[in-house]
């Protein structure tokens, strides 16, 4: 053998050496790429979830926000409602306390034997109390003078 062909055999076995050598890379290069692809789908994924996850969360705490506001906003109504009720029943009760003061008036003044006539309007004025729809707290103010609240 000559110097050439063992020039050419070793050329030859480094080239072959070469080619499976860059084979193997390319192969490794592919399997890394891969991972790195499979890896970036997931944190994507990841990412999405937890993007998901929070918009859930915004929501629920939007609706829970919603929920809070709904219940205070009732909450408002039936405060003005008793306010606008307790007034009906003060202007009502102060009325006909005004009228029974009134007749009280009338009644002290009044000679004993005509006194049957604004009896029975204080009595009509007592009934008229009695039959007023007030608040619980003004019950008491209904009571007629005179007369014992149960």
């Amino acid at each position: 053998m000559d110097i050439l062909t063992s020039i050419a055999i070793v050329f030859a076995v480094l080239l072959a050496g070469l080619y499976i050598y860059e084979r193997a890379a390319t192969a490794e290069r592919k399997k890394r790429a891969a991972i790195e692809e499979t890896q970036r789908k997931q944190e994507a994924q990841r990412i999405k979830l937890e993007e998901q996850r929070l918009r859930e969360e915004a929501w629920q705490a939007g609706a829970a926000q919603r929920r809070i506001d709904s219940e205070r906003e009732r909450q408002q109504r039936e405060r003005q409602e008793l306010r606008e009720e307790t007034a009906r029943s003060i202007g009502a009760l102060t009325e006909i306390a005004q009228r029974f003061a009134d007749q009280h008036q009338i009644a002290a003044s009044t000679p004993r034997i005509a006194l049957s006539g604004i009896v029975q309007q204080m009595q009509a004025t007592a009934r008229q109390a009695a039959t007023i729809q007030v608040t619980p707290c003004h019950v008491q103010a209904q009571a007629v003078p005179g007369r014992r609240h149960e």
